[in-house]
């Protein structure tokens, strides 16, 4: 999450937030932690960046503590076509899929960017 060379990780980009900004009350209600940007992780955003969510997440990376916003020079690609169901079935050979999964969740109006070094979703 810090731009480190390594596999590159899909997440899909929720949107963008200045430094120092509150973003929780953009937020998703249901995609962040705590009742209030002061018991959500990285808010205020600690800096400039995209606020993004994985597939196999339970809320967004950065309420989760899973990284910072993304920086633009973090990002190394942008996926444009998706195969259905394709990234669930390497998560379900991997043993990796939540519990009563069917599907992976997913948002086709949000663009999903390639965050170099990035760990792996939870």
């Amino acid at each position: 999450p810090d731009g480190r060379a390594g596999t590159p990780v899909i997440h899909r980009a929720a949107f963008w937030v200045s430094e120092g900004e509150n973003w929780y009350d953009r937020a998703d209600p249901d995609d962040v932690s705590g009742d209030s940007c002061e018991e959500a992780r990285n808010c205020p955003a600690p800096h400039a960046g995209f606020i993004t969510k994985g597939d196999n997440n339970r809320g967004y990376d950065q309420s989760l503590g899973i990284s910072s916003p993304v920086k633009s020079a973090w990002i190394v690609g942008v996926a444009h076509v998706r195969v259905p169901l394709l990234g669930h079935v390497r998560l379900w050979l991997a043993g990796n899929t939540a519990s009563g999964a069917s599907a992976p969740a997913t948002n086709a109006t949000a663009p999903a960017v390639g965050v170099s070094g990035a760990a792996p979703a939870a």
